[in-house]
């Protein structure tokens, strides 16, 4: 537990959805959560996986959105300390070849009134492209702003429905 950082071997996000519905992270030990793309945490290593699978849901929402292509890029998982209140989690979907974040999603902060947020490398404001009271509200910002979301990513937009053909459930 606490200021924790782990190496983690990058895999495209296609991948990534594979092997979680394959059963290849269901494990609650930390080396698997570290190949399961955890890279920082301040929680404790046995709460890893139920923050991970609860994650899970949210990626495979945005994957439906065909908003970036999923051979191209790649997913890690933070779990962040504020100065003030509860530990949270966000995850950040980066570009597979540069490494670089595209974007992170920090689906519930517990920081009211914007509990769920989305920030984004290619946004002019500072990087804050929404905020919301819940996750609920995100998803309905994501799929009314789905064309504005590609614009902002496009060269990480879809072009191929694989990554998508991979979601057994939403």
């Amino acid at each position: 537990m606490g200021d924790t950082c782990a190496t983690y071997h990058i895999i495209s996000l296609d991948k990534w959805l594979e092997n979680w519905d394959n059963g290849v992270y269901n494990s609650r030990d930390v080396e698997t959560m570290i190949k399961a793309g955890w890279y920082d945490w301040f929680c404790s290593d046995t709460s890893l996986y139920s923050r991970l699978k609860s994650m899970v849901p949210k990626i495979k929402f945005i994957v439906e959105l065909e908003i970036i292509d999923c051979e191209k890029v790649y997913v890690f998982f933070k779990n962040n300390c504020p100065l003030v209140g509860n530990t949270y989690d966000d995850f950040r979907i980066c570009d597979l070849y540069k490494e670089d974040v595209i974007f992170t999603v920090v689906p519930k902060s517990g920081h009211k009134p914007y509990n769920a947020e989305l920030w984004g490398e290619k946004d002019p404001q500072f990087g804050l492209i929404h905020q919301c009271a819940s996750w609920r509200n995100m998803k309905h910002y994501l799929k009314n702003n789905k064309e504005y979301l590609i614009r902002l990513f496009d060269s990480y937009c879809t072009k191929k429905l694989l990554c998508v053909n991979r979601i057994k459930t939403l």
